[in-house]
């Protein structure tokens, strides 16, 4: 009977995150309905205690970049490098269209895909706007913000929240994982970008007037602050290598790094400390946690026997075949049920001690893929993806989810294949 009563909570929670009746937020939806599964004894108690344990590293180390990244977005940083980018493409449309790819890329694996998609896409439509494109030219550059928001971010651990919760459930160190997913994550960058040069051409403009720019370094309201977070931003990236090394949680780092950017801004008055807190993405914290909870509750009550067969079915097979199968199972999770909830699900199945150890850490780094570019494949696949819409509603941008479809089935499909078979062979 749980079974049952869980998977209605689960459609019904997907229903409203999809639908917004009342015109709510995401995690209000979330949130409600997981109250539902401890009010209907899904979950027990103790069971929030464990789902809490497993996503606190995740969540606080989200917070923290996103606090790094909107100190840096408040003094101008993010804008001043999109318009560096527009002014030295030098009025060439590919170029710019190659360069906005390339900072998306850098955003996402240094900050992460959440963080692109809520500062980057904004500013890179207001510039290609302002440079008096037509709307068939704008939309190349504003889903491929989207793109390579999520496909930038399976080379690090901290690059999205799906990564850090698949790491920590696993074990799996920020220095390991980087020596495994390094390359299939560049494969993955430099697939996506060539699929997008590909499904977008006629839709680039070849020209454009760079003197519409005017100057970048105007929009930066302080180089002190400007030359200090750069230097945090780099002390935390070193700091993530050395603490991997300590087995030291990489939220400690992000946190470091944010409360330190937040105490050198209130000393030079660059900021406003309400108001850099208020922009944290409080509210994504709150729906994948609730996420996480309700899909506990599937989990522990039989769901997670159907996934344990799926994937048990492929393990005695060579590893590019596990590589491939594991992967695709990880993405139409994704695609069904969002990133979240199915990197989760998955990383508590493989758990299982019917896995061999090889078969268990092919399958978690396909699931990385499936559930990080997999999940592009659909609207509701990727939480960024959803937060990509909500941001074009807002600047009057409506884009039909069949227009979306068809441009992710034609990027990412190709690269998707390819890069699951990059992984299959580096364990070969």
């Amino acid at each position: 009977m749980n079974f049952y009563i869980a998977i209605i909570i689960f459609t019904l929670t997907l229903a409203f995150v999809i639908i917004k009746p009342f015109k709510l937020g995401q995690a209000v939806y979330a949130a409600f309905f997981a109250v539902l599964v401890v009010a209907f004894k899904i979950v027990s108690f103790s069971d929030i205690g464990t789902v809490v344990n497993n996503v606190w590293n995740a969540g606080f180390s989200l917070i923290s970049i996103m606090i790094i990244s909107s100190i840096l977005d408040e003094i101008g940083f993010f804008k001043w490098a999109a318009l560096t980018m527009a002014l030295t493409a030098e009025g060439q449309g590919k170029k710019l269209f190659l360069y906005i790819i390339l900072l998306g890329a850098m955003i996402s694996i240094f900050f992460n895909n959440d963080g692109t998609i809520i500062i980057l896409t904004p500013i890179v439509y207001e510039i290609i706007k302002a440079l008096g494109f037509k709307e068939k030219n704008i939309l190349p550059f504003i889903f491929a913000c989207s793109f390579i928001a999520d496909a930038a971010s399976i080379p690090l651990v901290v690059s999205n929240l799906a990564n850090i919760i698949n790491a920590d459930i696993l074990g799996l160190s920020f220095n390991y994982y980087l020596s495994k997913m390094l390359i299939p994550g560049l494969t993955v960058i430099i697939g996506i970008t060539f699929m997008l040069f590909l499904y977008y051409k006629k839709n680039i403009v070849n020209h454009y007037n760079p003197r519409d720019i005017g100057n970048p370094d105007d929009v930066i309201t302080d180089w002190g602050m400007f030359n200090i977070g750069v230097l945090v931003l780099f002390s935390v990236i070193i700091g993530y290598f050395i603490a991997s090394k300590h087995k030291i949680p990489v939220s400690l780092i992000s946190i470091f790094g944010a409360v330190a950017l937040l105490v050198f801004g209130k000393v030079k008055k660059s900021i406003e400390i309400t108001k850099i807190l208020k922009k944290a993405p409080w509210d994504i914290l709150i729906f994948a946690f609730s996420m996480y909870l309700i899909v506990f509750g599937l989990y522990k009550n039989g769901f997670n026997e159907i996934l344990l067969n799926i994937l048990l079915k492929v393990q005695n097979n060579n590893n590019l075949l596990i590589a491939i199968y594991s992967g695709f199972v990880s993405t139409i999770s994704a695609c069904t049920m969002n990133n979240l909830p199915s990197v989760m699900l998955g990383a508590f199945t493989i758990s299982d001690p019917r896995f061999t150890e090889m078969s268990k850490e092919i399958i978690a780094f396909s699931s990385i893929i499936g559930n990080d570019l997999g999940a592009k494949l659909t609207p509701i696949g990727s939480l960024a993806t959803i937060l990509w819409f909500d941001i074009l509603k807002l600047k009057g941008v409506e884009i039909s989810w069949l227009d979306y479809t068809k441009a992710a089935l034609y990027v990412v499909t190709p690269v998707l294949v390819m890069s699951l078979v990059v992984l299959g062979f580096m364990f070969s």
